[in-house]
């Protein structure tokens, strides 16, 4: 006989096919542990691969750039005192230096071989030039001094036969030396550079726009000056002003 209760009970007691287990709690919790490890691997080595970057990308201040910018006083031999005034590296190049002295004391001998060939004409439009702007300022015109020309033409011609760019000489023979040489006693000295400049009008403008070189221009302590031009043999123009006032 057919017996409904009893295949009900029949049906609810066989195991259903096709239906799976269920994971264990433990099992789940596993996977999902793993799983965030994972990302936070993944994003740990992203951050150390950023800033690897960024690191490698820095850039990283030139000391010597900033050291050319920055007034550096010092004392040199005896009792002369100076405060040399190195303009920042610019193209083309321009250096100013001062000096106030109270004796200059005996002098080193130079080594500069060559002999001076100024440019007359540049030279005295720049010495034009420097007593307009002098006029400006209230101060009195400069005087050409031959002894200041000789140590001017001097440093330009010395600077353009041996390739270098500065106020000592690569031997260490400063400007105050040159000038002493020169047969000029100072009581007070300064002397501007500058390298690439064309003309009278572009190198004084170059000058003028930097404070040192403008300093040494508008001292109205200064009396005397002489200046010196000079070409090396790719015909690049070398500068030299050199000012002073009699001892």
């Amino acid at each position: 006989m057919f017996d409904p209760a009893g295949q009900i009970d029949l049906d609810e007691s066989r195991p259903r096919r096709g239906r799976r287990r269920a994971r264990p709690i433990w099992r789940n919790t596993l996977w999902r542990f793993a799983i965030s490890a994972l990302v936070a691997a993944v994003a740990f080595f992203a951050v150390l691969i950023t800033r690897g970057v960024h690191e490698s990308t820095h850039t990283v201040a030139d000391p010597a750039a900033s050291a050319s910018a920055t007034l550096s006083p010092s004392t040199s031999d005896g009792d002369v005192s100076r405060l040399a005034q190195i303009a920042p590296s610019v193209s083309p190049s321009v250096a100013a230096s001062s000096v106030t002295a109270a004796g200059a004391g005996a002098p080193a001998p130079t080594s500069t071989t060559a002999k001076p060939a100024g440019n007359t004409s540049y030279e005295d439009q720049v010495v034009t030039l420097v007593n307009q702007e002098r006029a400006k300022a209230g101060c009195k015109a400069l005087t050409v001094d031959s002894r200041l020309v000789t140590a001017a033409r001097g440093h330009s011609q010395d600077m353009a036969t041996r390739n270098y760019f500065d106020h000592n000489t690569p031997e260490g023979v400063t400007p105050w030396t040159r000038i002493t040489n020169a047969g000029y006693k100072f009581s007070s000295a300064a002397e501007n550079i500058a390298s690439g400049q064309a003309t009278p009008a572009s190198v004084m403008d170059a000058w003028m726009n930097s404070a040192g070189h403008r300093a040494n221009i508008l001292n109205c302590n200064l009396r005397n000056i002489g200046v010196g031009l000079a070409y090396n043999a790719k015909h690049t123009p070398y500068w030299t002003q050199d000012f002073g006032t009699p001892a």
